[in-house]
This record gives C-alpha cells, sequence and structure tokens, in this order.
C-alpha cells in the first residue's frame, strides 16, 4: 500500500512538470513570435487611396526588394487590410492593401491615405488651414489635382495630397464645392497628367486627343479643360 503511494506521489511530480515545461515552452514561442514580428494589425479593413503621382508598387513582402505585383495609380480606390510593417534596412514603412480586383500586396504606407476617398479639384481652391474663412493660407490648390478626402464639416472638407505646384504632400481645408468624386474625372485629370509628361509635341497631342475621344470620359466636366489644353499645345510654336 505504501508502494503504492509512493508511486502516485510520483507521477503526480511527473504530470506537474511536464504542464509547467510546456506552458513555459508555449509563452517562449509565443514571445520569440512577437518579438520577430514587426506587423502592427489593426481592428478593421478600411477604404483608402493612393496619393502618389507615378507608379507606387505594389509588393508581395513589406521590403524595397519584395517581388513587383503591379502598379498603384493615383486616386486609386484600395482597402487597407489593417496591416503595417517596418522594413528596417529601408527605414520604409509598409502597409498592406487589397486592389479592386482583389490582388493583395504590400506597398509605401506614407503614400496611402486610410479612411479617405479619392477626390479631384474641377476648379481652384484656396487652402485653409482650419475650416474658417479667416483661416487662408498662401497656397491653393489647382483645377485636376487628385486629393484624398478625410472628412467633411459643414461646405468644408479637410484633404491631403500633392498640389501641382507643390514638391510635398500637403493637406488642409478647402471648400466641397471645388471637388469631383466621379471616377471619370479623376481619370481625366490623371490622364491629362501623364499626357502632359510626354516629351515630344506628337505623342502629346496624341495622348490629350485619346482622353477626349474615350467615351467612358465623355461625362467628365473636366473634358472641355482638356480641349483647350490640346489646342494650347497645338498652337504652341507653330
Amino acid at each position: 500500500m505504501k508502494s503504492l503511494f509512493s508511486l502516485l506521489i510520483i507521477l503526480s511530480f511527473i504530470v506537474l512538470f511536464s504542464c509547467k515545461s510546456g506552458t513555459d515552452k508555449s509563452s517562449g514561442d509565443a514571445r520569440t513570435e512577437a518579438e520577430g514580428s514587426e506587423e502592427v494589425i489593426a481592428a478593421e479593413d478600411a477604404p483608402a487611396v493612393s496619393i502618389y503621382w507615378g507608379n507606387l508598387g505594389l509588393r508581395d513582402a513589406p521590403e524595397k526588394d519584395g517581388k513587383w505585383l503591379t502598379s498603384i495609380k493615383m486616386g486609386e480606390k484600395l482597402t487597407s487590410l489593417g496591416i503595417t510593417a517596418m522594413d528596417s534596412a529601408n527605414n520604409t514603412e509598409y502597409i498592406k492593401v487589397r486592389l479592386m480586383d482583389d490582388k493583395e500586396g504590400w506597398t509605401q504606407s506614407n503614400m496611402v491615405v486610410v479612411n479617405a476617398e479619392a477626390a479631384v479639384l474641377v476648379s481652384d481652391a484656396e487652402i485653409y488651414s482650419r475650416p474658417d474663412l479667416l483661416n487662408k493660407t498662401d497656397k491653393k490648390y489647382s483645377k485636376m489635382d487628385v486629393v484624398a478626402v478625410i472628412k467633411s464639416e459643414g461646405d468644408w472638407i479637410e484633404v491631403k495630397g500633392k498640389r501641382g505646384e507643390g514638391s510635398w504632400v500637403e493637406s488642409g481645408w478647402i471648400k466641397s464645392i471645388s471637388i469631383s468624386y466621379e471616377n471619370y474625372d479623376i481619370a481625366v485629370a490623371l490622364y491629362t497628367r501623364m499626357a502632359m509628361n510626354e516629351k515630344e509635341k506628337s505623342k502629346k497631342i496624341n495622348a490629350l486627343e485619346d482622353i477626349i475621344q474615350n467615351q467612358d470620359l465623355s461625362k467628365s466636366e473636366l473634358i472641355p479643360e482638356v480641349i483647350q489644353i490640346l489646342n494650347s499645345v497645338k498652337s504652341a510654336s507653330e
């Protein structure tokens, strides 16, 4: 009987030791995983907008050397998946996004505005530091500038984006009457900017004519502006 009692005590110690060891190992693994990961997970998906004038890369990994999957256009609508990661080698933060075709990947977070909606200026707009006429700055957005609308307050909206005449991404308040949220207006602005970046006059003219003749863009209120630009390009140096 005494032998049986001793055996039970020994078995109890073995079970307790095994459980403690497993718990410690699990905790250690969890700590190692947390310490090795540079990802920060947000609560949920959110609408987002690209604000980079050019080809913003979508990569398969959050690093400069990640495989290039596709390019993201200025004003393109995205879904932020709520995950960011730091490429410490290049000191660049990346954000994971989903495109409209459900393709997912990583892109530079400083070129994406989360919880925002894409829009384009359909008229020049003075920039204010606050939603008050007494707070006008010396800067303004120009017609065809593409921006991300962050929030609205009455007939004011807070926007973020690069001005056509600016060098950096800026933010401020403008009157909401100055913008359009229509995708075809945003597309016309983008294609016009690309056309005007052509170095050869003939290519510039062809690109502008393609915009005007594209039936998918015919509803845009910016088409008359494109026609004026085309006529100006044609008459230049003739």
